[in-house]
């Protein structure tokens, strides 16, 4: 796997995610996961690859949680805004 080739997929993967392009962001991860794993079973990974698959790991899990954390909060208040209207009618 080329390392030109594996930033850059890197860094589409990160501009998917951060424009909350979940869809998209999984195709190009399930793209990568495959080129990752071809050079493990033909011997050409290398601990940076490694370690910066580890770390793209981390970093979209990171995404995901806040962006799940913030659907939440808003999901939550537009509950809280129907009660309270419900209320006060």
């Amino acid at each position: 796997m080329n390392d030109a080739l594996n930033k850059d997929a890197r860094e589409s993967i990160r501009q998917a995610m951060a424009s909350e392009e979940f869809a998209r962001a999984q195709r190009l991860w399930d793209t990568y996961a495959e080129q990752v794993r071809a050079a493990i079973l033909d011997g050409s990974a290398t601990e940076g690859m490694m370690a910066e698959m580890r770390e793209l790991v981390g970093w979209s899990r990171m995404v995901v949680q806040s962006f799940r954390a913030h659907a939440g909060d808003q999901v939550n208040r537009a509950h809280v805004a129907r009660v309270y209207d419900c209320g006060n009618s």
